[in-house]
């Protein structure tokens, strides 16, 4: 009974987490539980001695954490705007990339995220004196030229 206990007090703190995380993280809090799901088919196929079910279990497990870590490392601010390629890029590479922005004040740009089931958060760019990009974050309203 102590290992059941375990087991429920583990997905009530994940179902916690994801509820609280949900708006922004969704598809590595998905990718995390269905990770989970493998977890407990990998711990049956290894008691039932089933090694097609374990190298399945093993392969979609490993594939759901590494999604997981990918959308976190990737889309950290807000998707579809990847941090890492922005942070140092010119004001004119980034529209290259990302199009006109909803705010342009010559100090930095505001996108619009395209979120469908949500309020309208901005993706806000600033730069410094080498008018290179140096900090994004996501603000519920437009600090640049709005």
């Amino acid at each position: 009974m102590g290992i059941l206990n375990w087991i429920c007090g583990y997905f009530w703190i994940l179902f916690m987490v994801a509820y609280y995380f949900w708006i922004e993280f969704w598809p590595a809090i998905v990718s995390v539980l269905v990770a989970d799901a493998f977890l407990i088919l990998l711990c049956w196929s290894i008691s039932h001695k089933k090694r097609t079910v374990m190298k399945i279990a093993t392969a979609a497990m490993v594939f759901c954490f590494t999604v997981a870590i990918t959308w976190c490392v990737l889309f950290p601010t807000a998707y579809p705007y990847v941090d890492l390629w922005v942070l140092g890029k010119t004001e004119e590479q980034i529209i290259e990339v990302y199009g006109e922005p909803e705010y342009n004040d010559g100090r930095g740009l505001a996108y619009k995220t395209k979120w469908v089931f949500m309020d309208m958060d901005y993706y806000v760019i600033e730069f410094n004196e080498n008018d290179k990009a140096c900090y994004v974050f996501e603000a519920p309203w437009t600090p640049v030229g709005g």
